[in-house]
């Protein structure tokens, strides 16, 4: 059975009384995006906590996998969530199967641009052992300002590489524009929000500036 050693410690820090009456009830975790099969366990009444334990992970493929982690209080809070990457591989003392593991290969790539996951481009290969990836991309349609570029890649066992981000500018680069009002950009807007609740994100407008803090 193949087993993951996890090791987990997590504390509260109180600054207050208030804070300090919080206690630990109960840890969960999962892999990958499968939370609805999120393993639940009560813990004693502990100020912090520590995990150190060999959980099967028999039913996984083999590859790239997320473990995910989270504790709730004693006021029913849950923590954020504690991710970490592991790998899943075969240990198999016949060549047959050290064979299919060196005989993995790239066989598509993918890529999209922000958030726009339903309009991704998808690209198929001949079996490839590694790959570089140098394209001119089509950014017309793109808001000027700054954007995200995300691409993964697919080998022939149907198993996806973890997504490999990088942040571009798409700015003016216009020869009739007059270079001064691209200068004369400025802060208008400041916007946040906490954790998922963007519906509740609060919106301020200052006074144009050239930065913040």
């Amino acid at each position: 059975m193949k087993k993951l050693i996890l090791f987990i410690a997590i504390l509260f820090l109180g600054f207050t009384s208030v804070y300090s009456q919080k206690h630990f009830t109960e840890y969960q975790y999962w892999f990958d995006s499968d939370i609805a099969n999120a393993v639940t366990q009560t813990t004693p009444t502990m100020d912090s906590l520590q995990i150190l334990d060999n959980i099967s992970t028999s039913s996984l493929q083999s590859g790239v996998h997320y473990y995910h982690f989270r504790c709730k209080d004693n006021a029913g809070l849950w923590s954020p969530i504690v991710s970490q990457l592991f790998l899943r591989n075969f240990i198999n003392p016949s060549s047959a199967t050290v064979l299919a593991l060196n005989q993995k290969q790239i066989v598509i790539d993918q890529y999209w641009i922000d958030s726009d996951f339903e309009h991704r481009i998808t690209q198929n290969l001949s079996g490839q052992d590694s790959i570089i990836f140098i394209g001119s991309l089509n950014t017309d349609s793109l808001a000027y300002g700054i954007h995200t570029f995300h691409f993964r890649c697919q080998d022939n066992a149907g198993l996806w590489s973890p997504v490999v981000s990088q942040m571009f500018l798409r700015n003016l680069v216009t020869p009739t524009l007059n270079p001064y009002t691209l200068n004369q950009k400025q802060i208008i807007t400041t916007q946040f929000w906490i954790d998922s609740d963007f519906d509740h994100r609060v919106t301020q407008t200052i006074n144009g500036q050239d930065s913040i803090t």
